[in-house]
């Protein structure tokens, strides 16, 4: 008879795997779409197509207990890692980590506030209300970027909205 007395083996030592593997995982996977986006971006400008917010979205929609505190941490270090190594600045990393976070985290609000056969994928109406998850988080990242594009960019708040929230949706 072989008794598993590692850390693995046991509750807690699961759990401890838990809690740095799925946020580790969280931001590894925001660094790299955030550099697909960064990568595929026009010059002195954001991306046209900005993958990052929608996977991170859908991590912390399909993967139990990754909302937690250090799945957003991780994910805050993922997209600001990915903006410092492609040179932008601290104040411009801030701004635009704060932004992500903020449309994710109504786009992850809004899903919760529907019942679980629709946020579970169980009906056909719930692709409708995926799009309207879809579409509360692009907007209010387009609110982000309405103040941030005059800021950032020196373009305008109007342009700021349409374009974060065309690239978001």
């Amino acid at each position: 008879v072989s008794v598993d007395t590692s850390p693995e083996g046991t509750a807690a030592g699961r759990q401890g795997t838990f809690a740095i593997g799925i946020p580790l995982l969280i931001g590894s996977v925001v660094l790299i779409a955030c550099l697909f986006g960064i990568y595929t971006r026009p010059a002195d400008f954001l991306a046209t197509l900005w993958p990052a917010n929608a996977i991170l979205l859908a991590m912390l929609i399909r993967m139990p207990g990754a909302a937690r505190l250090s799945g957003w941490l991780f994910a805050a270090m993922g997209f600001m890692a990915a903006d410092l190594m492609t040179g932008s600045s601290f104040l411009m990393t801030v701004i635009l980590t704060a932004a992500n976070l903020f449309g994710v985290a109504v786009g992850y609000l809004v899903h919760l506030r529907h019942p679980e056969r629709i946020r579970s994928l169980r009906e056909p109406v719930s692709v409708l209300w995926l799009a309207f998850v879809a579409a509360a988080a692009a907007a209010s990242a387009g609110f982000f970027g309405m103040l941030a594009n005059p800021l950032l960019f020196q373009r305008s708040m109007a342009t700021g909205w349409s374009f974060w929230f065309a690239t978001e949706f």
